[in-house]
């Protein structure tokens, strides 16, 4: 279609006559001309229609739309239409440029005015009377028609510049998504709503869809308006989608969905409007039915959510059998956002020094709600539990323990509600204590993941004291700011920290409020209780892996005669016998008092004892092969509240594993231990080593004068005086840091070894470093380093060693015609040449004198994606990097520089780890040194009649590379970064660097009687008396460079030889 009749360019056209006072008839405007273009090059060009005559510039506009220029041109001609084509080609390369001229307005009839109008509408004239609401028997008086026409026109008119509508967002389909465009997701959502919701027509739609695409989101349309003109709004958007969108399974949508975890700082709203987003994709997917996305987004919000507290005072997890919708759901959450939201600003407004004393009451009001609403819950359980606990079994006694697991399953649906209620009150303490802190603690423990555990130290306390009790000082508040003990939020200096304080709220829950008569502070007492882990084993009928659910450590054994289950721990270091127990069944044996003992769990205090018994225990064989009696000291401990604790623990004392492994060990089988755990502990009874101690010669103090003080990062050279244990002597000493007085964190002393004659008594330096971030000071007397004894060792030199030869045989040398006696000679003479022969495949030489330089015209790093290895060739390849690895060829590399590598298949099967070094090569200077002609080398053969070939075995790799260019070899695969030490194959200019090495080192011989080709020489001659001689001097030459060549792969004596593809 003609530019000209577009009314737009008309408009600009006129205007922008009138305000250049130039004549319409001769004015030309000119759209898409290029940024770049001058005013010479645009009059040239349209001076190119003939029918213009001279034609200026007037003046240029950007069109923002178009990216482009348009120009508005004088002509000295006046313009006839029929004379002016529709485009002009520039002069230069590049798309033509429109052109717009100024046309009369033509008055056409109405009739044809009104088709027009209806056809860019989709309609016909058989729609005007229902649009009009106008009836056959209606008036077609000029009034009915023009009313009918005007009110065709407000039900159909186009949404033009005085209407406006909302486009749709830019999309590109360039990745990453650039600034101001829409991302594809959101893009197919705003589309889809237009097309599925608009009420204009299919031919508008296609119009702003088109409008809201550029760069390669533009052409597919094109491509698709070529195949398909009548192509619908619905299939433009199918095409977006199968060319930039992702083919995901339902299988993969629905992961996805289930991967999704609220992240740090996301609320909880926005982590629900993820997850709705996410699950609409898994139902639209085919992933999940829609009458399953309701409870799948409350399970998944459930899951994924880190906002517990928001999530109990919801009540989430109590719906769901009647999950909510997403709008309720959301609305819920948002109205809890906005109440927390609300709260902390009034918190925050009664901040201020004159009112703390009231916000402290108001947040001990809300610690007592939280915790009180918390605790309800378990309590009304645990009132249901006890009203049926008679309903529970006596303690089993030794006759009953054998049909335990029998009885058990013989359980009637009686007790299913006692268990149902069982469940709840666990549930309930799991959610609590999902978030469970660790409070600080001062003295050291060693944290362990095994389920009951127990430590004992050493601490200083008065002897009359047998029970520790707790601690009543600031661990009984804590900030709830930032969750810190010793403080309450209106004092509180540090940043806010909600995740702590709710961990700690939900810790406080988990202690039970009721009191005891017995113990008057019962919170206290529980957090001394380490609990054992218990794991409910299923029926048989269930299917768990084999393997999930290990072997029970709780046992049954005797203790003075008495039955009872124990709990094999070698993780406790002390045996326990708790106090209910011990007073049912042994109240005859003594309690002897205790003190200076503190045992330790996995709480942050002490844990309470009375004192200690001596029992006597007696093991069945099922535990230990045979059954014995040992003597035991076993601590008498409170029983935790509240807990089904075994009533003994057996810990590692020595007393009892000692006499159980010298049990064992004389009369069973020592394979039986393993079942308890105790070789692991006690493997030092078997066989201890023993170490002689450092001989210390003397100490090396400071002397002064007043504090030695050091900045950090500093160096310091001290002056010390020695004080010696023993008389100088002539041997070599050592001075090195302290073992017994260490000196303060940071001070590092150098260590060194001198000739004790040579130190000065009254006058010794020491190069002390203070590698802390703080000034560190050591007082006059301080001992900085001490002196000891050293043992000289002497090496023995090679030369001493008697000369190592090879096996004769080893020299194969195939179907060569020579003579027996002259096989024999050659085979002795290069047996004895050991060190230039490589018997496998990673003993490699390393060239003398030489190394490999890299030079860059382009130093700037760069870094290739690592490749895809395939999943049969992982294993070879890892198997081949730990082998360079383990011979020096390479080593981790922490280079700017990257280059992936490629995996091939050799003939036998095994792998080439190749480097594409395409990058670094194309920034690498080359080394112009000229490689020998094959034609002109194999010249000098002629007339030979014996020949032998040497093949060094991997040659690149015997010579190193510089120092300076080691990174830029540095190459990464899915197994590691490396980088290589020696010079490897693929880099410009190492058959130059090796080429070079090879001819200097056979030298004068190379073309007379040796030929060298890369790894390849080949010695001739013509008689054997020439050949052993010339062979022989090739080799030792290779031996003083430091190469070595592949004895598989040399052929010796031969008359006739296959080197570098000729014969």
């Amino acid at each position: 279609m003609a530019s000209q009749t577009s009314s737009p360019s008309q408009r600009e056209l006129i205007n922008w006559c009138k305000g250049e006072s130039l004549d319409l008839k001769h004015a030309l405007l000119l759209h898409g001309v290029p940024e770049g273009v001058s005013r010479e090059d645009i009059e040239e060009t349209a001076g190119t229609i003939k029918a213009l005559g001279k034609v200026r510039v007037r003046g240029k506009m950007f069109h923002p739309q178009q990216q482009s220029v348009m120009v508005l041109c004088e002509c000295r001609e006046e313009i006839d239409p029929s004379k002016i084509p529709p485009e002009i080609m520039p002069i230069s390369e590049g798309s033509g440029w429109k052109t717009v001229y100024y046309t009369e307005p033509q008055l056409d009839n109405f009739e044809e005015k009104l088709l027009t109008f209806l056809q860019s509408e989709g309609r016909t004239l058989d729609d005007l009377p229902g649009l009009c609401s106008l009836t056959k028997e209606g008036n077609s008086n000029p009034e009915d028609i023009i009313r009918a026409v005007g009110d065709v026109m407000s039900r159909t008119n186009k949404q033009h510049d005085s209407h406006p509508y909302r486009r749709l967002r830019t999309f590109s389909g360039v990745s990453p998504t650039p600034t101001g465009e829409e991302t594809l997701d959101n893009w197919l959502e705003q589309a889809t709503f237009l097309v599925e919701e608009g009420e204009c027509s299919d031919k508008e739609k296609r119009r702003r869809i088109l409008e809201s695409l550029k760069g390669p989101a533009f052409e597919i349309i094109q491509a698709v308006r070529l195949t398909q003109p009548d192509a619908s709004p619905s299939e433009y958007i199918k095409a977006i989608e199968s060319i930039f969108g992702t083919v995901e399974s339902p299988e993969e949508l629905y992961l996805s969905f289930r991967a999704l975890h609220q992240q740090s700082g996301e609320r909880l709203s926005e982590f629900l409007r993820r997850v709705e987003k996410s699950l609409v994709k898994v139902v639209q997917g085919g992933g999940l039915p829609v009458s399953a996305a309701n409870s799948a987004r409350l399970e998944q919000l459930l899951r994924g959510s880190t906002s517990e507290l928001m999530l109990l005072q919801l009540k989430i997890r109590e719906r769901s059998s009647d999950p909510p919708t997403f709008l309720n759901l959301l609305r819920e959450v948002m109205e809890e956002e906005v109440r927390q939201l609300a709260k902390q600003s009034h918190l925050s407004h009664m901040r201020p020094q004159r009112v703390r004393t009231v916000q402290a009451e108001k947040e001990k009001e809300l610690e007592s709600v939280s915790r009180s609403e918390l605790q309800a819950q378990i309590r009304e359980l645990r009132a249901q539990l006890e009203q049926r606990s008679n309903l529970q079994p006596q303690p089993i006694s030794d006759e009953s323990f054998t049909g335990l697991k029998e009885k058990q399953k013989q359980k009637n649906e009686s007790q299913s509600e006692l268990q149902s209620l069982r469940k709840q009150v666990k549930a309930l303490e799991n959610k609590m204590s999902v978030m469970a802190v660790k409070y600080t603690s001062d003295p050291p423990r060693e944290h362990t993941p095994q389920p009951h555990r127990y430590k004992a130290a050493p601490v200083h306390k008065p002897a009359h004291s047998k029970v520790f009790p707790p601690r009543q000082d600031k661990d009984e508040f804590f900030c709830y700011r930032c969750g810190e003990n010793g403080h309450i939020a209106t004092r509180c200096t540090a940043p806010e920290n909600l995740q702590k304080v709710i961990r700690k709220l939900i810790r406080l829950v988990r202690v039970s409020p009721l009191p005891n008569k017995e113990n008057p502070n019962p919170a206290a007492e529980e957090q001394h209780v380490a609990r054992t882990n218990k794991v409910e084993v299923p029926e048989p009928n269930t299917d768990l892996p084999e393997g999930l659910v290990g072997p029970s450590f709780i046992h049954t054994i005797k203790v003075n005669d008495v039955v009872c289950n124990a709990l094999i721990d070698s993780g406790s270091n002390v045996t326990i016998i708790f106090e209910s127990w011990y007073n049912e069944h042994l109240p005859d044996v003594p309690i002897k008092p205790l003190s200076g003992l503190g045992l330790w769990g996995l709480s942050d205090t002490e844990f309470p004892y009375k004192g200690y018994v001596v029992v006597e225990m007696e093991f069945t064989e099922e535990i230990t092969g045979v059954s014995g009696r040992v003597e035991v000291l076993a601590l008498i401990c409170p029983e935790p509240r509240n807990q089904q604790q075994t009533p003994v623990l057996v810990g590692t004392n020595t007393s009892l594993f000692r006499r159980l492994w010298e049990l064992v060990k004389t009369k069973g089988d020592e394979n039986i231990v393993h079942s308890m755990r105790i070789q692991s502990v006690y493997a030092p009874v078997k066989a201890q080593e023993q170490f002689a101690k450092d001989e210390v010669l003397g100490q090396i103090k400071w002397k002064g004068p007043g504090l030695l003080s050091i900045a950090p990062g500093v160096k310091y050279y001290a002056t010390c005086k020695v004080e010696r244990h023993s008389a100088p002597s002539k041997d070599l000493v050592l001075i090195d840091a302290p073992t017994e007085q260490l000196l303060p964190a940071g001070l590092l002393v150098q260590p060194g070894v001198l000739s004790d004659a040579s130190i000065d008594n009254n006058s010794f330096t020491v190069l002390i470093q203070n590698e802390s971030k703080r000034a560190t000071s050591i007082p006059v007397g301080t001992i900085v380093a001490e002196m000891y004894a050293v043992d000289t060792v002497t090496s023995v030199r090679l030369s001493d060693l008697p000369a190592e030869t090879l096996d004769p045989s080893l020299f194969n040398f195939g179907d060569s015609h020579i003579p027996e006696e002259w096989k024999s000679r050659f085979q002795q003479k290069l047996a004895e040449r050991r060190n230039v022969f490589s018997l496998h495949e990673w003993d490699v030489g390393r060239a003398k004198g030489v190394e490999h330089h890299i030079r860059l015209h382009d130093p700037r790093p760069f870094r290739e994606r690592s490749r895809r290895i395939a999943p049969a060739d992982i294993d070879d390849v890892r198997r081949h990097i730990q082998q360079l690895l383990a011979t020096g060829i390479i080593t981790e590399s922490r280079s700017p520089y990257a280059s992936p590598i490629v995996v091939v298949r050799k003939k036998n099967g095994k792998i080439r780890i190749c480097i594409d070094y395409r990058t670094l090569n194309n920034r690498t200077t080359p080394d112009q040194y000229t490689m020998p002609r094959i034609d002109d080398a194999l010249d000098s053969l002629s007339g030979s009649q014996w020949f032998s070939v040497l093949d060094l075995r991997s040659g690149y790799y015997q010579i190193e590379m510089a120092p300076e260019d080691k990174e830029k070899t540095a190459f990464i695969c899915p197994l590691g970064f490396y980088q290589f030490e020696r010079m490897p194959q693929g880099i410009t200019g190492a058959p130059a660097t090796f080429q070079r090495l090879m001819e200097k080192a056979v030298g004068d011989m190379h073309l007379l009687e040796a030929l060298v080709y890369l790894d390849d020489i080949i010695i001739f001659s013509k008689t054997l008396e020439e050949h052993e001689q010339r062979l022989l001097k090739v080799l030792d030459r290779l031996e003083e460079v430091g190469l070595k060549v592949s004895i598989d792969k040399c052929q010796f004596c031969q008359p006739e030889v296959k080197y570098v593809g000729h014969i």
